[in-house]
């Protein structure tokens, strides 16, 4: 969710998913609708971000 939030349209992104969702009644469908890629594309995305910011906080202050 951070990086949907961060990088992908804050806000009002995930309030025009859910919105988009009780017109398709399909998650998918609607996420790549507003997003402009697929959940896995996006998970792939998510997991190289989570590992950049598990590497920083392994290298401390």
């Amino acid at each position: 969710m951070e990086m949907l939030l961060a990088r992908h349209g804050g806000i009002p992104k995930i309030i025009e998913l859910f919105g988009n969702i009780t017109s398709t009644n399909d998650f998918f469908a609607s996420f790549r609708q507003v997003y402009g890629f697929s959940v896995a594309a996006f998970e792939k995305r998510a997991d190289i971000y989570a590992q950049h910011i598990r590497a920083v906080t392994l290298l401390g202050p």
